[in-house]
């Protein structure tokens, strides 16, 4: 195995647009998000539940993220 410096790669996440989701349950996940809203139509880009790193737990809000602001738009106003 070959020793050096570990490769930190960063995923740019300026191309998509974010809505904030709040009052979510603590048992939902990343996936339950994204189908929630992909099974009501929105195209997302991918979603993602926030969890607090020192105990695992739900922060219970999370993100959707999605490739254009006019179905961010169109969410948020739905």
């Amino acid at each position: 195995m070959r020793q050096g410096n570990p490769q930190i790669v960063k995923k740019d996440f300026s191309k998509y647009y974010s809505l904030y989701v709040g009052n979510l349950s603590n048992i939902t996940f990343d996936q339950d998000l994204y189908k929630f809203f992909s099974s009501r139509g929105y195209k997302l880009a991918g979603a993602k539940v926030m969890f607090d790193r020192e105990t695992s737990q739900s922060k219970c809000f999370g993100y959707l993220n999605f490739h254009s602001q006019e179905e961010a738009d169109r969410c948020l106003q739905e």
